[in-house]
C-alpha cells in the first residue's frame, strides 16, 4: 500500500484542525474522527459503492453511525464520540492546488474541514444549508490559517 505525505500535514496539524473545528462547532472535546489519504482508483471504487458515482471524488465521509453493522469493533462508549471516518484523495488534492494556484496544504484542509463538517451532520443539499456551512467552513479555516 503506498503511503501519501503532503507537507505541512501531519498527526499534530490534524489534531489541531479537528480541535479548532469541535471548538467553534460547539462538539463533544472528546469526538474523534479517521482520516484517511487515498488514491483515486481507491476513492472511486468508494464512491460507486457507497453514492453511485463512478468516479473519483476529492473526499468522502462516513458517519459511523449511519454505516455500523452488526458487528461491534468499539464500545459503547467510544461509540458514543467516534464519528467516523473521511477519505481524503491525494490526487484530487493535487490537481485542486495546482488548478487553483493553492497550496496542497490549504486544499487538503479546506476538505478535511468539508469532511468534518459532514460528520458533524452538516450538510449542503439545500441553498440555505450549503450557505450556513460555508460559512461555519470558513470561520475554522480563517482560525486555522492563523498558526
Amino acid at each position: 500500500m503506498e503511503r501519501y505525505t503532503l507537507e505541512g500535514i501531519d498527526e499534530e496539524y490534524l489534531d489541531f484542525v479537528f480541535a479548532v473545528a469541535v471548538h467553534l462547532l460547539k462538539k463533544d472535546e472528546n469526538s474523534q474522527a479517521g482520516v484517511l489519504i487515498v488514491d483515486a482508483p481507491t476513492v472511486q471504487k468508494l464512491n460507486k459503492r457507497f453514492r453511485g458515482l463512478d468516479k473519483p471524488a476529492n473526499i468522502l465521509s462516513f458517519a459511523y453511525q449511519e454505516i455500523r453493522d452488526d458487528r461491534q469493533f468499539l464500545t459503547a462508549a467510544e461509540e458514543a464520540l467516534y464519528l467516523g471516518d473521511i477519505y481524503i484523495c491525494y490526487d484530487e488534492v493535487v490537481k485542486k492546488a495546482a488548478k487553483e494556484k493553492r497550496s496542497e496544504k490549504d486544499v487538503f484542509t479546506a476538505l478535511f474541514v468539508h469532511g468534518i463538517m459532514h460528520l458533524f451532520g452538516y450538510d449542503h443539499q439545500t441553498d440555505n444549508e450549503a450557505i450556513d456551512m460555508e460559512m461555519l467552513e470558513n470561520k475554522i479555516l480563517e482560525i486555522v490559517s492563523k498558526v
